[in-house]
């Protein structure tokens, strides 16, 4: 059964995950297969601020960074909408709960090594400018409990392509 095609109103999708597991380009390929309208954290808060994301960490601290993602999580839809989002915005247990309760929260997994690949010569994560694959490792150790506690699917991105995630995604939100 489509849900779209009964015109059943939706809870909002969450992708959550580390950083490099796909969240923005499959939010994206998401949107346009549901038709639903894709909303990204970071790039509401670039929005809300004027500054990029390195920019903010730099500046006023990945504290104050934390407190507008918690903010523009909650501004944002809680229906029939694509809500991509910072690799770190299960580090709130405020926002754990959050997603948890006005969506279904899809954690998008890739392996270390794949991470690792995604993330080669990419200058622009402020947490990974010195020691990338050390400090990769021990924030997907850190923070897997909690990407698996927060999520209501799994979905692992390691050698997929959009298409297949997409389709995965799909299947277990019962799209057809």
């Amino acid at each position: 059964m489509d849900r779209k095609k009964l015109g059943e109103k939706m809870k909002a999708i969450y992708l959550i995950g580390f950083m490099g597991s796909g969240k923005t380009t499959v939010g994206r390929a998401l949107s346009e297969t549901l038709g639903f309208p894709v909303y990204d954290t970071d790039e509401e808060i670039m929005g809300l601020t004027g500054e990029s994301i390195s920019a903010i960490f730099e500046h006023k601290g990945e504290q104050y960074f934390r407190s507008l993602e918690k903010e523009v999580l909650k501004k944002l839809p809680q229906l029939d909408a694509i809500i991509t989002t910072g690799g770190g915005i299960i580090l709130s247990e405020v926002n754990r709960e959050w997603m948890k309760e006005f969506g279904e929260v899809i954690f998008l997994y890739a392996s270390p090594e794949e991470t690792m690949c995604r993330l080669e010569g990419d200058e622009t994560r402020p947490l990974l400018q010195s020691n990338k694959k050390e400090k990769v490792n021990k924030m997907l150790d850190d923070r897997l409990p909690l990407y698996l506690e927060a999520a209501s699917i799994k979905v692992d991105t390691t050698g997929k392509s959009i298409t297949e995630i997409v389709e995965a995604i799909k299947q277990r939100l019962k799209f057809e």
